[in-house]
């Protein structure tokens, strides 16, 4: 009951009995009208609460006759203002500043008719509110042959068998399980963009031009902006924004140094979407072929993604995807970076586009390099018309990159970083690799690389008919001798070339250098050097912390997560709503129903070495600081109502130390809090003062000449040891504990020192205390040892007739799940049966002398 908004007739010597009846009185109607639950308690003394503020006199809040009045209308309004909560996220407009929904108004407004939108020839007041247009469509996916991997066409003729998608052409190639392939009509025909109505004018508008938010829970109404200011006229909400997602020490630092460009106006927000430790196994016919590689190395998989505010609306710009291989992989691999996967979208508000993502990834290689990274690889490769890298539907306008243009790029970025003393030099992978003496055993082995996969490709082309026995001696030299231009032209296969009679396994790095001079690619591989020595690769400050996300895993994931949902980049409006969801699914990992069969989180490859930050552990994080603030009667979240209790309990219990599971419980979560948030204020708003842990004093360890006791094995050798004290006669004891403990015990009788100042008569309270408890633990292991074996009806022994008719309880009772009795009997049984086996023999009582 809360004293401190007491009204003026109130007097908490007169009228503090009245609020407990009062609180007896509602837990009656509560129970009457509602299933008794954990929650009734603290719903019975919110309601209590504000009938009493609301009352003006002693009389009004012990008026029966209006109870149930005044109950209807308190419940009334905690039902409006959860409408009022759920109709504002229902729909990103409502809670937009007015100059930010207008210039959204706007933007959906100026819409261009493209080959993707077509009118129905409806009625006028069929189009959209807001933006006029009728009906809208998603772009169509683009689907590929499984084999060929070419874009399959509008109505072409396409054969399936549920599992494989081939065209016509390599259908007639097939050779194996052809009677299995159905030949189907492709119709590839785009979606419709989905409506919603407002609730209260009746009027359509599409969901992307609304902002609407289909996956809030429940049947939450659509109120356009008009009606919801008209109906909730006193609502005023703060958009959901990416400054809300959990910072980390990549993202603080790339997000300071954006903000250092383009100044401390910046809306820009930088954070990483997903991080998790993994293990990249290489490729089986290469790990045969080189038995001394090794099979696997260890990774950190990162995903770095950008926002920008635009018209108040965070919008995702940007998206990065790295490995970082540190101290704990094997070499060759160990102090690189491999920059895996970069894509965008020309959405940026501004002129400093390029000038933004050249700082992000020079930012980024300078975090690198402070870490002990000494070396970055980067594959210069732009994708194809039509492909996507992370991000679903590029803008028809975005320019492609050819693969000159994009290296010269990176190379004009790279040239920057060395003028700022980031990079130390820079070179490709061919010059780095190839070109030199070195061998395949110091090539760094990349998860997705390009020549990883050309290798085992080509291993799988060759040592097939190595193994079947290969060409003769014959044909092996004519096949060279045809090839001699060839490789007298290239300098580097003629180094490398074998002249009588080459070995039945080829040169695998010889073909691979030829491989990649007759591609082209040698170049667009680029190796920036961080620094010239290969220092140890020195701690990740977040290394602890593993942000685990389903939809960010691999960048692979989100672009199936965009194409099923549609969630498309290829316009503003678009750009708006995809982003906005991608948040919501950020913010609510448990709403992730559509893609658990698709896309399901990569499994940890080492649990046991591993702190990880599941995807609960971040709702229990966002919970607790919800509820640390939430002010609601009934709130509508999940589980706040149960973690606000556990944080009065905190701020109430008087015990406060390891008796109290709860109060360790909560503490252990606020102190997880403060170390992935880095702050301690939350943690200082509950926590008055530090639980004592479960283990001893060190003092006590030092004492013992060993490590505290912890468990109950411990305790009971630590129960010996100082009867052995407490007995001993002997100056000079052997025990090697014994003359410690006596003097620390002797010490305790001539202490002038007030006992809880003395640290040494604390340490013998604690040793005393342990013993005691010890021995009465022993002698009530005693008494349920001989109720469970003793069958006398009426036996004369202490406390066995109420201990056999206690442990015989379960038996007959009907109710055991919930009765205390059994409970009882059971946590007796346990104890009884813990010290049997551990088969400890119960010293003499002894007492701590006077």
């Amino acid at each position: 009951m809360d004293r401190s908004a007491s009204p003026a007739w109130y007097d908490a010597a007169r009228h503090l009995q009245e609020r407990k009846k009062m609180l007896t009185i509602l837990v009656a109607l509560f129970r009457r009208s509602r299933k008794a639950t954990t929650k009734l308690a603290p719903l019975v003394q919110r309601v209590e609460g504000v009938l009493f503020v609301e009352a003006t006199s002693l009389a009004e809040y012990q008026d029966r006759a209006s109870l149930k009045h005044r109950l209807e209308a308190i419940h009334g309004r905690a039902l409006s203002q959860q409408r009022v909560r759920r109709a504002a996220r229902a729909s990103l407009m409502n809670s937009l500043a007015a100059e930010h929904a207008e210039a959204h108004a706007n933007l959906v407004r100026g819409l261009q008719k493209s080959s993707n939108k077509a009118n129905t020839g409806g009625r006028k007041h069929d189009a959209c509110a807001l933006c006029g247009e009728q009906s809208l469509f998603f772009r169509a996916p683009v689907v590929r042959c499984s084999s060929c991997s070419d874009r399959l066409r509008k109505k072409a003729s396409v054969y399936s068998d549920g599992k494989r998608t081939l065209c016509h052409a390599c259908f007639r190639k097939v050779v194996d399980g052809k009677s299995a392939l159905r030949r189907l009509a492709f119709e590839n025909e785009p979606d419709e963009e989905p409506w919603v109505q407002c609730a209260s004018c009746k009027i359509w508008v599409h969901q992307i031009c609304g902002l609407f938010n289909g996956r809030t829970q429940g049947d939450v109404p659509f109120y356009c902006r008009g009606c919801f200011a008209s109906k909730f006229p006193r609502w005023s909400s703060e958009a959901p924004t990416a400054r809300v997602l959990p910072e980390s020490d990549l993202s603080t630092f790339l997000e300071l140094r954006l903000r250092s460009v383009l100044g401390a106006e910046a809306r820009v927000r930088v954070r990483e979407a997903s991080k998790t430790k993994e293990s990249h196994a290489v490729k089986p016919r290469f790990a045969a072929a080189h038995p001394s590689y090794p099979r696997a190395f260890r990774a950190t998989a990162r995903c770095v993604v950008l926002f920008q505010e635009i018209d108040g609306v965070d919008v995702l710009l940007f998206g990065m995807y790295v490995y970082e291989y540190g101290a704990d992989c094997p070499e060759p691999n160990r102090g690189r970076v491999y920059l895996s996967y970069l894509d965008s979208v020309n959405h940026w508000r501004g002129a400093d586009r390029t000038r933004v993502y050249r700082e992000l990834l020079v930012s980024y290689l300078e975090h690198a390099k402070r870490r002990g990274f000494h070396a970055a690889h980067i594959w210069a490769c732009p994708p194809t018309k039509g492909d996507d890298f992370i991000f679903f539907c590029h803008p028809q306008d975005q320019k492609i990159p050819t693969k000159q243009r994009l290296k010269e790029w990176y190379q004009s970025l790279l040239e920057a970083a060395r003028a700022r003393g980031v990079v130390a030099r820079v070179s490709t992978f061919w010059d780095a690799c190839f070109e030199g003496r070195s061998n395949m055993l110091d090539i760094p082995y990349f998860q997705g690389d390009y020549w990883t996969d050309a290798a085992e490709d080509f291993l799988n082309d060759v040592l097939e008919p190595l193994a079947s026995g290969g060409p003769t001696k014959k044909r092996r030299k004519v096949a060279v001798d045809e090839d001699d231009d060839m490789i007298y032209d290239d300098a580097y296969a003629r180094r490398h070339r074998t002249v009588v009679d080459p070995p039945r396994q080829p040169d695998l790095k010889a073909e691979l250098g030829k491989w990649m001079k007759m591609k082209g690619t040698k170049d667009t591989f680029i190796v920036a050097y961080l620094r010239d020595d290969r220092a140890l690769v020195l701690a990740d400050p977040d290394d602890k912390i593993t942000m685990r996300s389903a939809i960010f895993a691999t960048r692979q994931h989100y672009l199936n997560f965009c194409r099923v949902n549609h969630y498309q980049f290829d316009d503003l409006r678009h750009a708006k709503h995809s982003s906005m969801m991608t948040l919501h699914h950020m913010l609510h990992p448990e709403v992730l129903d559509t893609l658990d069969h698709q896309t399901p989180s990569p499994p940890d490859d080492d649990d046991d070495a591993l702190a990880v930050e599941r995807p609960r552990d971040v709702w229990r994080l966002r919970l607790l600081e919800h509820a640390a603030d939430c002010k609601e009667i009934e709130c509508t979240v999940p589980k706040c109502t149960s973690m606000k209790s556990c944080l009065r309990h905190v701020l109430a219990c008087r015990a406060r130390d390891a008796e109290c599971p709860s109060c360790r419980k909560v503490v252990a979560l606020l102190n997880y809090h403060a170390r992935v948030r880095g702050t301690d204020a939350l943690r200082a708003k509950f926590v008055l003062d530090e639980i004592p842990p479960k283990r001893p004093p060190t003092s006590v360890a030092r004492l013992l000449g060993e490590d505290a006791p912890g468990d109950d094995d411990d305790s009971a050798v630590l129960a010996e040891r100082v009867a052995h004290a407490l007995r001993c006669d002997h100056a000079e004891c052997e025990a090697t504990t014994c003359s410690r403990l006596k003097a620390v015990l002797r010490h305790r009788n001539h202490c002038d020192e007030p006992k809880d100042r003395c640290a040494d008569c604390r340490d013998a309270s604690i040793l005393v205390r342990n013993y005691n408890h010890h021995c009465a633990m022993q002698h009530h292991v005693q008494h349920v040892k001989h109720a469970a074996t003793c069958h006398k009806p009426d036996c004369d022994v202490a406390k066995c007739n109420e201990l056999k008719a206690l442990l015989r309880h379960p038996k007959a009772c009907d109710h055991r799940d919930t009765c205390k009795q059994c409970d009882l009997a059971r946590s007796l049984m346990a104890i009884f049966l813990r010290h049997r086996r551990r088969g400890t023999k119960r010293p003499a009582e002894l007492r701590e002398p006077s």
